[in-house]
């Protein structure tokens, strides 16, 4: 987990969990959710998945057209001006992306203890 805690960004591996009093066990001693400012996500975000589509297509498109070339013997402009529309388009969903979710109002960090029982036999 990435999160803020004073104004200062800590990466951490949680190692155990106390619901009860809403502590997080990591590397360096416990961590109190309630002073965590912000949590920065890592992965799963759709914005950077769209991104990474979006250069695909780009790549995919200079290659079909690359093929295209060899086979026909002409080289279309469109095939050459999209990829680079495309390699634009993904750094500037990157660029606008903001991956940080700060606590607060709209936001809260909770912890839930799901254990279950053992299944009975």
């Amino acid at each position: 987990i990435a999160f803020e805690l004073d104004g200062q960004w800590y990466l951490r591996t949680i190692q155990e969990l106390d619901t009860d009093r809403g502590l997080l066990l990591v590397s360096d001693g416990f961590v109190d959710i309630t002073q965590i400012k912000q949590i920065r996500l890592l992965h799963g975000s759709t914005a950077l998945s769209m991104s990474n589509l979006v250069w695909a297509f780009g790549a995919g498109w200079l290659l079909f057209s690359a093929i295209d070339g060899a086979v026909t013997g002409t080289y279309e402009q469109r095939g050459w001006t999209v990829p680079p529309i495309a390699a634009v388009s993904g750094a500037i969903i990157r660029l606008f992306h903001k991956p940080r979710k700060r606590i607060g109002e709209r936001w809260r960090l909770r912890m839930l203890d799901l254990t279950l029982p053992p299944p009975q036999q």
